[in-house]
């Protein structure tokens, strides 16, 4: 990825050695070259889309603050490599950007202080990555927000 668009620091934790290739929970591989992967698609979708997602308008309307509102939340369901949930947090800084996935990845690069990382299974736990009354916009690579 030589003349990188954002320069992938980004690693897959050990722990993820612990999936192996493919399980039940999820039929791809969860490991170093997968991640390495899955930055590289990100790095093609943000060129094709030229930034993070599609509706820019849309999206900074959605993510803007609101006298009285709770500080706005982005979920990033799925978050692999946590390429695009550092990118959205550093974009917006006044947002808080929190990536899950079945095991948290091993960012190499300073992680924004709004941006953190959860283990969840969404097939195993109840919903409790975002409290109730926060109002979360949910983001994923492929929903092209």
């Amino acid at each position: 990825m030589g003349d990188s668009l954002v320069p992938s620091a980004i690693a897959a934790s050990g722990a993820v050695d612990q999936l192996r290739s493919k399980t039940h929970l999820y039929i791809l591989p969860a490991d170093k070259p997968e991640h390495q992967r899955l930055d590289l698609q990100q790095e093609l979708l943000t060129r094709i889309r030229n930034g993070l997602f599609l509706c820019k308008e849309g999206v900074h309307r959605a993510l803007a603050s609101k006298a009285g509102d709770p500080r706005p939340v982005v979920l990033d369901v799925g978050c692999g490599s946590g390429f695009w949930t550092v990118e959205m947090a550093k974009q917006f800084p006044e947002v808080d950007v929190v990536g899950i996935d079945l095991f948290i990845p091993d960012v190499l690069a300073p992680i924004p202080s709004n941006c953190r990382f959860e283990q969840y299974d969404e097939n195993k736990e109840p919903w409790t990555v975002v409290e109730e009354d926060e109002g979360a916009s949910v983001g994923a690579t492929w929903m092209m927000i």
